[in-house]
């Protein structure tokens, strides 16, 4: 009778689990995850500036054969417990172009990575480069939102994966931006289920339906994002995410449906650093106070693995010399001299703006001038990557605002500022610098220099609207249309303007969408897309009364 009435609990117990959705027999044990994400190529040591006792520092920081040593540190530390993810955005730049993924992927395979979620990078120059760049990875890549036509592409990204970790079995699923088909080549055999909410749920029931002691989302959707999915869906333990390049020196615990708690954690960029989290778990829950995460540095105190760095040395010294390879030629002189630059209208920023048009579909593009470098006129002839890093050498993105139309004039009136006009009394402290001149796609404008500028201080503090913006046109379905203050425009500019450089506070203020895009890749893809060879010219987009 007793043994019938234990049978009778257990079924009951073993009903209600079901019911719920977590097992009541889920294990409990501890669980390390490693995370890097948006490496961006990055695949050997570069220098940095990192806070080091509270002071910034330059030092030589990254690498992926400081990321496998570590990573095998914490394997024998935690017995095997460990696994190191990525959160996409693991290529980029010329080191794709030339090599199409292996040093990046052979390189994480190397250093002990075993679950990925591919970020909008991969995609940069098409999905038959990104299934060859695949071929190369020994590591599971997991997007569930992905929606895949493509043959080519086709069993090669898994929606999860579940892996054995020390006694736990884990499910780990993937997300990627919905913004994919926008900044990125995906082409229309690759879709996005934009509905990150619905597409989780999901996941969370089939793992657990699997019989998963933990559920783990490796995501390429930005920390807003995380964070919000983080407070809508139950039965996640942890999201390790990417793309928005955050750098979470303090772990985000959000407050989930029915009292869940899901740690959402970032490692910022480039493998600068690697984000440990240590994360206990009981019965499938993780244990909030047990918790620990930290952001370790890459540097010189995490020695260089020896198989990693043997296998990328070759191919680094290859990139190298392919850097100094033409991609394309240009047909005219260029023109990078301060004075075209920063004054008037210059064919190169003509050029830059217009690959920002083009690769984003905006309205209006601009870039300012101080952006641009060599102060020289570069000579027509052939055009390699080392060229365009010459051109911009700074490292800089691309990103998108949306602005209306009486914001874009103030935008333009701040670009006014940097000019200075006759009997002109300019300081630098109540006006926009000299490199704040913005170049310009998509518009026409005249600047009066007889009228007063704008007076902005430091802190992007308007003092007094300038007047010298007199006119402003946009090219909308093929003419130009006077700018209308109460339109809303999608303005291209760089990340330096767009956060707020150079004066620019309109743009900080709205916000903008980081494409994460790096320029000199922009200019690169223009260039191919104009058959290789290009001839800006100026073209009366910028007018200048004095």
């Amino acid at each position: 009778m007793k043994a019938k009435r234990i049978l009778g609990v257990l079924l009951l117990v073993l009903v209600l689990s079901f019911i719920v959705g977590v097992p009541s027999f889920a294990k409990s044990g501890t669980l390390v995850l490693l995370e890097t994400n948006d490496l961006q190529s990055a695949v050997v040591p570069f220098k940095a500036k990192v806070y080091v006792n509270g002071e910034k520092v330059k030092k030589m920081v990254g690498g992926l054969a400081r990321v496998a040593s570590f990573y095998k540190e914490m394997v024998k530390e935690y017995d095997g417990s460990v696994v190191l993810v990525s959160g996409g955005d693991d290529t980029i730049g010329p080191l794709f172009y030339y090599f199409h993924g292996k040093p990046e992927y052979r390189g994480m395979s190397l250093a002990g990575y075993s679950v990925v979620a591919p970020g909008n990078h991969e995609f940069d120059l098409g999905p038959a480069v990104y299934a060859e760049a695949i071929d190369h990875a020994s590591f599971d890549i997991i997007s569930a939102n992905l929606k895949i036509k493509e043959p080519i592409l086709q069993g090669k990204i898994k929606p999860y994966v579940i892996k054995n970790v020390g006694n736990l079995k884990v499910g780990f699923f993937g997300l990627m931006t919905s913004e994919l088909p926008i900044v990125s080549n995906a082409g229309e055999g690759v879709g996005v289920e934009g509905d990150y909410v619905k597409v989780a749920k999901q996941m969370v029931k089939e793992l657990k339906d699997k019989g998963v002691d933990v559920v783990i989302a490796v995501t390429h959707i930005g920390l807003t994002e995380d964070i919000k999915l983080a407070k809508q869906v139950e039965g996640i333990a942890a999201i390790l995410g990417g793309h928005s390049h955050s750098l979470t020196k303090k772990a985000e615990v959000v407050d989930g449906p029915n009292g869940w708690k899901t740690v959402v954690v970032q490692a910022g960029a480039r493998a600068m650093y690697v984000g440990k989290l240590v994360l206990p778990v009981d019965n499938g829950r993780p244990v909030i106070d047990g918790m620990k995460w930290e952001l370790v540095l890459m540097d010189e105190n995490i020695p260089e693995d020896a198989a990693v760095s043997s296998y990328l040395e070759p191919m680094i010294k290859a990139m190298d010399e392919k850097l100094s390879i033409p991609i394309g030629e240009s047909l005219v002189d260029l023109d990078a001299r301060k004075k075209a630059v920063r004054a008037g209208e210059s064919n190169l920023g003509d050029f830059i703006a217009d690959a920002f048009l083009w690769k984003f579909k905006g309205d209006v593009a601009v870039t300012n001038g101080g952006g641009i470098r060599g102060d020289k006129i570069y000579p027509k002839g052939e055009i390699s990557y080392k060229t365009l890093t010459q051109i911009h050498p700074f490292g800089n993105t691309v990103v998108i605002a949306e602005l209306t139309g009486e914001e874009l004039r103030k935008v333009l009136e701040i670009s006014a500022s940097a000019l200075i006009g006759p009997n002109d009394n300019y300081d630098g402290k109540k006006r926009t610098p000299t490199g704040g001149f913005l170049q310009v796609a998509g518009l026409k404008v005249t600047y009066d220099l007889t009228k007063p500028p704008t007076i902005i201080d430091n802190n992007g503090n308007v003092e007094k609207w300038g007047e010298r913006v007199v006119k402003v046109e946009v090219l909308k379905n093929g003419k130009w249309q006077p700018l209308d203050p109460k339109a809303t425009y999608k303005v291209i500019t760089n990340s330096w303007t767009g956060h707020g450089g150079d004066k620019y506070y309109i743009f900080k203020k709205k916000g903008v969408y980081d494409t994460t895009m790096p320029i000199v890749d922009v200019m690169a893809e223009y260039i191919k897309y104009l058959g290789g060879k290009i001839s800006p010219k100026v073209e009366g987009r910028i007018t200048i009364i004095k």
